[in-house]
């Protein structure tokens, strides 16, 4: 028997498709993956809790996208992998603070499922 799909979430020519309405606005996206879009869907519902899906993410500050990330992931996720992200995480924010990194110009999600973060200096 197969997997049943979590909600908003079905199969389309072999990609999977996110489909959610949130305010009236439907949101509709096409990934490779069921994590990648899992991950698509947990962001709107984030940004809509906060009022910021407007602005999305792209081009925000590091800390704050790691520090909602980790609010995330200690939701669903085992408290192993959590405090694995959140030391993980933690040293990326330290290595890009030092650097002089603070915003984020693009963020995608790599085919395993690891978040793969570009970020850019800031003058």
């Amino acid at each position: 028997m197969a997997k049943k799909l979590p909600r908003n979430i079905r199969m389309k020519r072999g990609k999977f498709l996110a489909d959610k309405m949130i305010n009236g606005k439907r949101y509709r996206k096409v990934f490779a993956t069921l994590w990648e879009a899992s991950a698509y869907l947990r962001d709107l519902e984030i940004r809509a809790a906060q009022g910021s899906l407007e602005r999305g993410t792209s081009g925000g500050s590091a800390s704050v996208w790691f520090r909602e990330f980790l609010q995330l992931a200690k939701k669903e996720s085992a408290p192993s992998t959590y405090d694995n992200y959140d030391y993980a995480l933690g040293n990326l924010d330290t290595f890009l603070s030092t650097e002089g990194i603070h915003r984020l110009e693009h963020i995608t999600v790599a085919e395993r499922g690891e978040p793969t973060f570009v970020a850019c200096a800031i003058g």
